[in-house]
């Protein structure tokens, strides 16, 4: 068996920062794609980057390099996991991502992470914690009906893309997002409280 990177990535709740962390593990009976003997050690890996598309896999959206010929983010000893990046700036919208971690040694040999996709719906997230927030504050009947309408919408909606993106329906669930992201983007509301008029 040979080295078969991992790697896994999250959100930070604003949306716009990502965590990755380098998951393959050290070699064991359990982890035979794992660092060191027989496979190859972190010392031995020339490049190490991983490459974020879109869902069909056609568009590089973002590159994240641990290691290249400047940069070296591989702990000093066999440590794994360890966290590459904490808040590295990201700046995609809410979508699905296919993530491809490439390790590449001096042969070259080219070692890829299995098929991986992520799911971000961290900004509907947001939206919908906006949302909650007016309605704590809001005093009129209508506005408040109106907010809670828009809300069982959202939940309806992130409902049926993590449904969606788990039966690997990536059309219908990044038709979803769409469709969430205009209705976050156009509800409007008062955001002075009881206390003043809208």
């Amino acid at each position: 068996m040979a080295l078969l990177p991992k790697i896994s990535f999250s959100l930070e709740n604003k949306c716009d920062k990502v965590d990755i962390c380098e998951e393959t593990g050290v070699y064991a009976s359990g982890n035979v794609g794992g660092w060191g003997a027989p496979n190859i050690t972190m010392a031995n890996a020339v490049t190490a980057k991983v490459y974020v598309y879109n869902s069909a896999g056609t568009s590089l959206l973002q590159t994240f390099t641990i290691k290249d010929g400047t940069t070296d983010l591989f702990p000093a000893s066999l440590l794994s996991p360890f966290q590459a990046f904490d808040g590295a700036a990201w700046n995609q919208t809410d979508g699905i991502f296919k993530i491809i971690y490439t390790v590449i040694d001096a042969v070259p040999t080219t070692y890829n992470n299995d098929e991986q996709y992520c799911l971000f719906t961290c900004n509907l997230q947001n939206c919908m914690e906006v949302l909650i927030g007016k309605m704590v504050t809001e005093c009129d009947a209508e506005k408040l009906d109106e907010y809670k309408q828009i809300l069982d919408q959202l939940e309806v909606l992130l409902y049926g893309i993590k449904t969606a993106f788990a039966c690997k329906n990536f059309t219908r669930a990044e038709t979803l997002l769409t469709n969430a992201a205009t209705i976050c983007t156009t509800f409007s509301g008062c955001d002075c409280g009881c206390d003043c008029s809208c």
